[in-house]
């Protein structure tokens, strides 16, 4: 079982785009051989020169000579090196290690966000919890697009625009077979945008040569969201529940968030390690919020230090460590249906509803300091300038507090 290697000029590879006569590499194995072209050429005269037993130029330091020299030591250099191990070898395979050739691993969708999701989004300290949760979901969403399609093997090469814009549609569409509602387009363009993220990263990898999530296009202006009217506020907060006692908790869990500003998850995951007691008899809530992990901070006022008294004691203090009792978010917003109907509220009154309305009576209450308000809603201030010129201080979150709390108490009290 001998190998060999033959180098000759081939005539008729010879193109019009090309001055010269391409030199050709075969190896010999196992009965088969195997012919890859050079980077030589020959010139016309050359061929005169050319000798078929020595596969070399008849001039002793012609470049050519010296090319074909090396590659034809590192064939030996191989056999060598492979001696007890030679039969495990094709002509093929001979050949790509004599030439350097690489075989190109084929790198899967899958692996490749996958990938990306470990070494880029994980270990990245600035990439807020509730960006990786997106993040993680997204690609939750494309496994099961490809799974759907039978296509979890799909090398990223075969990524173009007719597979983004079906991802694209399979994300808004309601599919009751996969048990799937179907998003928004707001909602699918956050997922869309984690991909021109994640696929910009491909091209610059030249695993693409260009994005095709860049040429779907989707709404990425979320519509406006309802809130209450202080009118409203004032109608739930004064309705009479006796015939509904089972009512009361969830209209407090409600009205918390509306006088708060917190989400539905900081709310019903609030402990008395977040409230911090001051000798004035001020209460300061300060938090991390999950969704984003940006801090909340502001004084509470009057109604929502009443409602978390309503439910302190012993147990809540001490074993739960929570402020307000646990409901599930669909069960409050199940309830608060009908809390809506009882008010005669025309929209589906729900938990996020609560911290729209409460940005709205900030408003009304004539607090207009940004960094202020979005201090007291937990929202990034990252890339304003008064970032890093202008601290909320206790005075101002204080001063807010005071003004939040007369306003509701023209109403309320």
């Amino acid at each position: 079982m001998k190998a060999s290697v033959i180098f000759f000029p081939n005539e008729a590879k010879k193109s019009s785009q090309t001055a010269g006569i391409p030199l050709y590499l075969r190896v010999c194995f196992k009965r088969k051989k195997v012919e890859s072209r050079l980077n030589f050429e020959l010139k016309e005269n050359d061929l005169l020169k050319w000798d078929s037993i020595t596969m070399r130029l008849q001039e002793r330091n012609a470049a050519v000579n010296h090319y074909l020299n090396r590659i034809e030591s590192k064939f030996h250099d191989f056999l060598i090196a492979n001696a007890t191990s030679l039969s495990v070898h094709s002509a093929s395979s001979i050949r790509d290690e004599v030439l350097g050739y690489k075989k190109q691993e084929i790198v899967t969708i899958i692996n490749f966000v996958d990938k990306y999701f470990e070494e880029t989004i994980l270990p990245n300290p600035n990439v807020a919890p509730g960006t990786t949760k997106v993040y993680r979901r997204s690609i939750n969403h494309l496994k099961k697009f490809l799974s759907v399609r039978s296509e979890n093997n799909l090398p990223i090469n075969k990524l173009d625009y007719e597979f983004a814009f079906a991802f694209k549609t399979f994300l808004v569409s309601k599919n009751e077979s996969l048990d799937r509602a179907g998003m928004t387009e707001v909602s699918a363009a956050g997922v869309i945008k984690k991909f021109r993220t994640m696929f910009n990263h491909a091209v610059e990898l030249e695993l693409l040569k260009r994005n095709p999530f860049k040429q779907v296009k989707i709404k990425t202006k979320s519509p406006r969201r309802e809130r209450l009217s202080i009118e409203q506020v004032v109608k739930i907060y004064k309705l009479d529940l006796t015939l509904w006692p089972a009512l009361p908790v969830y209209r407090d869990i409600f009205l918390f968030s509306v006088f708060t500003g917190l989400a539905y998850t900081d709310a019903i995951s609030l402990s008395w390690a977040n409230l911090e007691q001051r000798n004035d008899g001020e209460i300061k809530l300060i938090l991390n919020r999950q969704k984003t992990d940006v801090v909340t901070e502001s004084f509470l006022p009057t109604l929502a230090i009443n409602i978390i008294h309503r439910y302190k004691s012993p147990e809540n203090t001490t074993v739960l460590n929570k402020v307000l009792p646990h409901r599930s978010n669909k069960e409050v917003n199940s309830q608060l249906k009908l809390l809506a109907q009882m008010i005669g509220v025309q929209f589906g009154l729900s938990t996020h509803i609560a911290r729209h309305t409460f940005r709205q009576l900030l408003a009304e209450a004539g607090i207009v300091d940004d960094g202020v308000i979005k201090r007291m809603m937990g929202q990034s201030r990252r890339g304003d300038v008064d970032e890093v010129y202008y601290s909320i201080t206790d005075s101002k979150l204080q001063e807010a507090k005071d003004k939040f709390q007369n306003f509701l108490s023209k109403f309320l009290l």
